[in-house]
């Protein structure tokens, strides 16, 4: 049984010491490091320090390009968009959106000096988090802007079609979507894996990026692939709501994962939980394990206290609910079952 957290907000690694003991003692196997543009420029070697009490602690650590290039999830903000402006996504009417296009040699180029940095910060694992191209309601927009209609996506998609690519989104848009992700996600995790870093990646729990699942679990260099079906988006929240949601997704996850030799992972969600409502906490883990998963990890330490806009209304009984489950999961009795 493996059980991870993911950790931000802190760059004193004196001070990341207790919280990383902390995690050791309440079940967890490994962290997952943020490690965004700003860090990226100015704080590596805090990173640097970060994983090396992490690595005191016994934890595994995994790095996460948290908002980098706008490509990956994360409320981290990209300075990449603005000091390589060509590498912008351009959307369907001819304007550049706020992410970087992954068919642009410049985002590769990038990433590859960011993965550079994370072998030099002793990373364990990346994890490559939620990649993506441009999804207008995380900007809160709507309509039917999308991209990327970029002169390397144009030229790439002709390759492959023999047409121009359209102005409106379409299959054959959405496949040639999913086939970018794939070359850009490959490329990128074998530069880890040739780096001396194992590769680790979610993908977005909807219908589009599931048929992707397979192709991305097909690569080589990655070891592990999961999905993070956090519920506070349903219409209706209930305990079975939450039980079938995850479920649904550990299961189709965990069938993808075993048929291309690979381990699945499940992301339990341990952000805006309403006071009262730390038992949904339990109910998704027990509706992972119950599919099989046997790594879960959660977003994010302590609740997400250290972020208030996502910081659940009592933190640490939100971590306390989380890590008893692990210590469940973990224990001789249940982990053989």
């Amino acid at each position: 049984m493996r059980t991870g957290t993911s950790y931000f907000g802190n760059k004193f690694p004196e001070h990341a010491e207790k919280d990383f003991k902390n995690m050791k003692e309440n079940g967890c196997s490994y962290v997952v490091l943020t490690f965004s543009e700003n860090d990226f420029q100015y704080y590596t070697k805090n990173i640097a320090g970060l994983s090396q009490q992490a690595h005191c602690a016994g934890l595994e650590v995994h790095l996460d390009p948290w908002g980098v290039c706008g490509i990956f999830g994360g409320e981290a903000y990209t300075n990449f968009i603005n000091t390589s402006f060509s590498s912008r996504q351009i959307d369907n009417r001819g304007r550049p959106l706020p992410v970087s296009c992954p068919n642009n040699p410049q985002t590769v180029d990038f990433l590859k000096s960011w993965i550079t940095a994370s072998r030099d910060c002793s990373a364990d694992y990346i994890f490559w988090d939620e990649p993506h191209f441009y999804i207008p309601r995380w900007f809160g927009q709507k309509g039917d802007t999308w991209g990327c209609r970029c002169g390397h996506c144009k030229e790439k998609y002709f390759s492959i079609f023999k047409k121009d690519i359209p102005d409106k989104i379409n299959d054959e848009v959405k496949s040639f979507q999913r086939a970018s992700l794939f070359d850009f996600i490959k490329t990128v995790s074998e530069h880890a894996s040739a780096n001396g870093i194992k590769n680790s990646i979610c993908l977005l729990p909807d219908i589009d990026n599931t048929l992707l699942w397979p192709e991305i679990a097909g690569i080589p260099a990655i070891e592990s692939i999961g999905t993070d079906p956090y519920w506070d988006h349903l219409p209706n929240i209930t305990e079975n709501t939450i039980a079938e949601h995850v479920e649904t997704f550990s299961r189709k996850i965990k069938d993808i994962a075993e048929k291309h030799g690979k381990r699945a992972h499940i992301w339990i969600q341990n952000f805006r939980i309403k006071k009262g409502d730390e038992k949904f906490i339990t109910i998704a883990c027990e509706a992972a394990f119950s599919r099989g998963i046997r790594d879960i990890t959660a977003w994010s330490y302590m609740g997400t206290e250290a972020m208030s806009h996502l910081a659940c209304e009592d933190p640490p009984k939100a971590w306390k609910t989380l890590t008893a489950s692990y210590k469940k999961f973990n224990s001789p009795d249940h982990s053989s079952k």
